[in-house]
């Protein structure tokens, strides 16, 4: 028996009671309605304002938001909806069963539990059910900012629930109809990797071998004319399968039939774009891939300006195929590089997973435990970049046995239950040296290989100062061939004793500088200061005023955030990049220190006192 109210939003927004239609009046008023409804929760009255007319509200927008909310509550009284006043806002309040959105999602969910235990029947009804509830563009004619990111929410979650249905249509032998379907939704959404996935699947099983692969092409050119890229792992595996007419594709297809996660309304697959002028570390990306298994919890460290998050990155889009429930992206560090709460980390991915707003914690222990519930049974892979703090890195590593973890951070964290750590270096010099080629493109056509190769070493060989040193060379580009040559050979000999190409690695290494404790710091300035090859325990620890033991715990913190180098036991060096930094920041302050090796040599030392 149906609900005696109903209420729709997948196409123009209505309601019913008793079977009599309400009127919700003007489209603003409609909008303060849906606003209502689907935030789900207390809305303040600037939410109202913000979501109805967006950054330009006319002057009037309170009262007259209020206005609205005032003939809603009168007009829904007999649909037994209410609209509470809260604070300074609202909150309405209706039963699940009534609110068709409500009912899409709890059918969507309920269908990938059915098929979780092998129930594809029941599963293929459910969904059916769900896509059946849609008419037309959701919030249908509804204005502002709120309803229009809502609109774009719920079409992707239609769109992925029929995606579903349709790889369930597909595997029980009904090809030739899922390919109809199928060719009117690539036509819409001609970049949309999944459902070209499908479309070409449905082709084979079709007996359209020809078209599934003319189809991929088609794919392959939009992609690169639209966006400059190529088609994901997932397609070109699916290409592959066809082209070698693997006999999986007459039961399934891996990882583009997979179904989307319960409770999410669409795959998530934030992973940044990866670098097009990635260059070099074949061996580790190879072992960095090959490690990327269900399961797995991957470190990746190296100090700043190494390259981790590009590496990690490549590495994630490589391994991406064997996480079908998606990839999730979160940096612990913000724009200035201060460290991200962990409380924060967690709430953007329980509304990466389709947790809604309403229902996450506020404590960070019960985030915590909300996202491992949340994601148990999954096959996620998660990158974490750019930890700085182990404690919170743990709280965002997912429990499921199906899901795997990359954490790229300039130490070794050891409260991170880590599989193994890979460690980034510096660029081999002939890798170095390829990449400021491709970063320069044409310009580095005439460039004098041998002044190449001393840039490289001034960089030395860190990807960030590589790169900068090409955008360099390819702004000059349209100089003449002969100008542009004489040009690099006049620089590199500038660049190498002034420094000037590590200064695009010196920004990251001061991230990594501001976030020392102060004797930490003092301890590296102290290294700084040292004009010496090397240094020991003992030269360190008399400016510190502090033990030999505990000179000696600092320096190891230096090394395991890559910003000192051990050379044997007891000594210590500068990586060039970090003495350049250190230079270059020591600004006018500066002091004597009293100190030297037994020798009596380098007697009295400048030491940067402060920065």
């Amino acid at each position: 028996m149906p609900h005696p109210t109903r209420i729709c939003v997948l196409g123009p927004v209505r309601a019913w009671a008793g079977g009599l239609e309400i009127d919700l009046g003007s489209p603003q008023q409609r909008a303060t309605f849906a606003l209502l409804l689907l935030s789900e929760g207390e809305v303040s009255i600037e939410t109202l304002v913000d979501g109805i007319w967006g950054a330009s509200p006319p002057r009037t927008a309170v009262s007259t938001a209020r206005t609205y909310v005032y003939r809603l509550r009168t007009a829904l009284r007999s649909a037994g909806v209410s609209i509470r006043s809260v604070g300074g806002g609202y909150s309405l309040s209706v039963p699940d069963e009534a609110v068709d959105v409500r009912i899409f999602r709890r059918d969507v969910v309920a269908a990938r539990t059915l098929l979780a235990n092998g129930d594809e029947p029941a599963a293929t009804d459910r969904l059916s059910a769900a896509i059946g509830l849609g008419a037309g563009t959701p919030l249908m004619g509804v204005p502002g900012p709120f309803a229009e990111s809502q609109r774009t929410s719920l079409l992707q979650a239609r769109l992925t629930a029929h995606e579903e249905l349709l790889a369930l249509t597909i595997e029980r032998g009904e090809g030739a109809d899922a390919a109809l379907t199928l060719a009117g939704l690539v036509e819409e959404n001609p970049l949309r990797e999944r459902i070209r996935g499908l479309h070409m699947w449905a082709l084979y099983r079709s007996g359209r071998q020809a078209d599934a692969i003319t189809s991929y092409h088609d794919a392959r050119r939009r992609l690169a004319d639209e966006l400059g890229v190529d088609p994901g792992p997932a397609l070109q595996g699916m290409y592959r399968r066809i082209l070698d007419a693997d006999p999986m594709l007459q039961v399934r297809a891996p990882a583009l039939a997979a179904p989307t996660p319960a409770g999410s309304a669409a795959v998530p697959a934030q992973l940044p774009a990866p670098a097009l002028d990635f260059t070099g570390r074949n061996g580790l990306l190879a072992t960095l891939t090959e490690l990327i298994r269900p399961g797995a919890v991957i470190g990746v460290t190296g100090m700043a300006g190494a390259g981790k998050t590009a590496l990690a990155v490549q590495a994630a889009h490589a391994a991406r195929d064997r996480f079908p429930d998606g990839q999730l992206y979160v940096s612990l560090a913000d724009d200035d590089g201060k460290p991200v709460p962990a409380g924060d980390a967690l709430t953007f991915l329980l509304h990466s997973v389709g947790v809604p707003a309403s229902a996450v914690p506020t404590e960070t222990a019960q985030r915590a435990a909300l996202w491992r519930s949340t994601v148990a049974g999954r096959r996620l892979l998660v990158v974490i970049d750019d930890a700085v703090a182990g404690d919170a890195v743990t709280e965002l590593i997912p429990a499921a046995p199906g899901s795997a973890t990359v954490v790229t951070s300039q130490r070794r964290l050891a409260e991170v239950p880590v599989t193994c750590w890979e460690d980034v270096g510096a660029m081999e010099p002939d890798d170095a040296v390829a990449l400021i080629r491709t970063t320069a493109a044409s310009a580095a056509d005439v460039v004098d290989p041998t002044a190449l190769a001393r840039i490289a070493a001034a960089c030395s060989y860190l990807p960030i100062a590589l790169r900068m040193v090409g955008a360099r060379l390819a702004a000059r580009a349209h100089w003449d061939r002969h100008a542009l040559a004489q040009y690099v050979w006049d620089c590199s000999a500038a660049w190498v004793s002034s420094g000037e190409a590590e200064r695009g690695a010196t920004a990251r290494i001061q991230r990594s500088y501001l976030r020392l404790p102060e004797t930490t710091a003092h301890a590296l300035r102290v290294v700084g200061a040292a004009d010496l090859t090397d240094i020991t325990v003992g030269e360190v620890a008399g400016p510190l005023n502090v033990t030999e033991h505990a000179a000696a715990y600092e320096l190891e913190e230096l090394v395991q955030l890559h910003l000192v180098e051990a050379v044997t036991c007891g000594r210590y060096r500068l990586p060039p990049v970090v003495r350049q930094f250190l230079r270059a920041s020591a600004g006018s302050v500066m002091a004597e220190y009293p100190g030297g090796r037994s020798d009596g040599s380098n007697s009295c030392r400048t030491m940067i006192v402060s920065m």
